[in-house]
């Protein structure tokens, strides 16, 4: 039975993908093409010069062909974006002629202009700790891939003007006092920040080689569509609880807000809340870059059209860095953290990183419009086929007469809804449950949609309510950086939901009879979805769940 594989060449951005059918592991197909890259310098650069000149006459034809893939009459595929693995292609062998590197399954090991004889090319093909293919540790630094990054732009006298003038006298702080709030974080946020971590995760096992390269990107405009997409992706799910994320605003007043609005991704400030206003940007782990990024935020913040909120919270961010600031208006004053790491390392001992934590106590801070935010999207999440949208927006019948309860018990009684039209029914009644609803901290717990493995029709919405113990196949091959375990209600039955970006055998460790194998559809945003497969472990000695989490 063949071994399926691609060889595939860059050049020019593009992807030149031919397809091999047998023999395409590492010791076949790897070694084959190993042999062809000639290890003298002058031959190599002769070699690269004739594949260059090659691969331009099979993108002239391309192109001719108007781009039409059965027009182009070749063996060679061209596409934008690199080719993944799958069930059919196990092996895959990219020579970039852009940046020199040699790729296996997509993801950089070797430096073309000097790879290793073939018992370290061998060896050396390894994993990283999110299940992206990896150069090992055994190999010698002169043959690993080469990043070339950018060079950091100069601060131009203009900009550090703008930053002097409005920046107090100490700056960089920590998250917390930015915020003015507790360093501790609620149970709520807790939970939050697990689910973040899980989503973060996914996105490096899912998107592993886009964020390779994040250090070659020379300014914001040079941002791919691909980064827009991430970097869009990762706010919405750092700021939104996940039911919440990739919702599209309906009236105009909040278009502004809704990246599905945006026909370009790139746009200068997303005011993505009332309160909080994101800037995409590059280098910001230097200090030109920092400071460069917060004056363009204070410029914008502190402008005569944006919005009568007196305090506004800029964020920078980079994908692998962030930097969070307070902008107090009437005082055109301004504190910021330092550059704070968002995502983990490929070889990271945790998912927890101080920029996926700052995001999470961001995301808490209450702002005036928290009600009608909230309460607006309610009645847009799907929780069954059987409820149209017609019906979810249908306005209850306001009511003037509502139980004069305390508020601690109204909460009380939010914390049992979890159906988000029945606790969008309860908010309309009147205004003060519409108050009480919309500053509930339930509303902020990660709601997940959960599907059939088999059908994929849909079962049910769980909010994640605690985080629980994760199983010992967790802890294998380090799956912990990329998957995690939550306690929830399901079908009335205190249960655990886990959560993983890869197969977990994890029904082993469980009893069988309350255990349900289902799938979780993440929303990373408007741009980017992924599949999670989902285990859901009931025990039927266990209830109360509310008592015990939610008082």
């Amino acid at each position: 039975m063949g071994t399926r594989g691609y060889r595939v060449y860059r050049h020019k951005g593009k992807y030149f993908i031919s397809y091999n059918h047998f023999d395409s592991y590492p010791e076949g197909l790897g070694v084959q093409l190993l042999q062809e890259i000639p290890t003298d310098p002058e031959e190599f650069e002769l070699w690269v010069q004739h594949h260059r000149q090659m691969l331009d006459q099979e993108l002239e034809a391309f192109l001719s062909a108007g781009g039409e893939r059965d027009a182009y009459n070749s063996d060679l595929r061209i596409e934008d974006e690199a080719p993944r693995n799958d069930l059919f292609i196990e092996w895959i062998y990219e020579m970039d002629f852009d940046r020199m590197i040699f790729h296996v399954d997509s993801h950089p090991v070797y430096r073309l202009d000097h790879m290793p004889p073939e018992d370290v090319f061998l060896e050396g093909i390894d994993f990283d700790r999110y299940n992206n293919r990896a150069c090992a540790d055994s190999v010698p630094a002169e043959y690993r891939y080469i990043i070339r990054a950018a060079p950091t732009p100069s601060l131009s006298h203009h900009v550090l003007e703008v930053y002097n003038a409005y920046k107090a006298d100490v700056v960089a702080l920590p998250i917390h006092q930015v915020l003015h709030r507790s360093h501790s974080l609620s149970h709520q946020e807790t939970v939050c920040k697990h689910f973040l971590e899980l989503i973060v995760g996914s996105l490096i096992v899912n998107e592993g080689r886009s964020l390779h390269f994040l250090d070659e990107i020379p300014n914001r405009e040079a941002f791919s569509v691909k980064h827009l997409e991430i970097l869009r992706s990762l706010i919405e799910a750092s700021l939104f609880p996940s039911a919440f994320a990739g919702y599209e605003a309906k009236d105009n007043s909040d278009k502004e807000m809704s990246p599905s609005s945006n026909a370009n991704l790139l746009v200068d400030f997303w005011w993505i809340r009332r309160h909080i206003c994101v800037r995409f940007t590059t280098h910001l782990q230097h200090e030109s870059g920092l400071r460069s990024a917060i004056a363009e935020l204070a410029t914008e913040i502190f402008g005569a059209d944006a919005g009568p909120q007196p305090i506004v919270y800029g964020v920078a961010f980079s994908i692998s860095h962030i930097v969070i600031a307070r902008f107090d208006k009437p005082t055109k004053r301004l504190v910021h953290t330092e550059c704070l790491p968002f995502l983990p390392s490929f070889y990271a001992d945790s998912p927890s990183t101080p920029g996926i934590t700052a995001m999470t106590y961001l995301a808490s801070v209450p702002a005036e419009d928290d009600s009608s935010w909230f309460l607006q999207r309610l009645t847009h999440i799907y929780t069954a086929p059987t409820i149209t949208s017609c019906q979810a927006v249908a306005h209850p019948v306001a009511s003037t007469h509502t139980p004069s309860l305390p508020t601690e018990i109204w909460m009380r009684i939010i914390s049992f809804i979890d159906d988000p039209y029945s606790l969008s029914a309860l908010a309309r009644a009147s205004r003060r449950t519409m108050a009480i609803v919309g500053a509930s901290d339930w509303l902020r717990y990660p709601r997940i949609r959960v599907s059939d493995r088999v059908s994929e029709e849909f079962i049910a919405l769980c909010v994640l309510q605690d985080v629980a113990p994760s199983p010992d196949s967790f802890s294998e091959e380090c799956k912990y950086l990329f998957s995690a375990a939550f306690e929830t209600i399901w079908q009335e039955l205190y249960a655990v939901v886990f959560l993983s970006a890869v197969e977990c055998p994890i029904l082993d460790e469980q009893d069988e009879s309350y255990t349900e194998m289902a799938m979780v559809d993440i929303k990373f945003g408007a741009q980017i979805r992924y599949t999670l497969p989902t285990v859901i472990a009931t025990n039927a000695g266990r209830s109360g769940l509310h008592e015990d989490k939610m008082n």
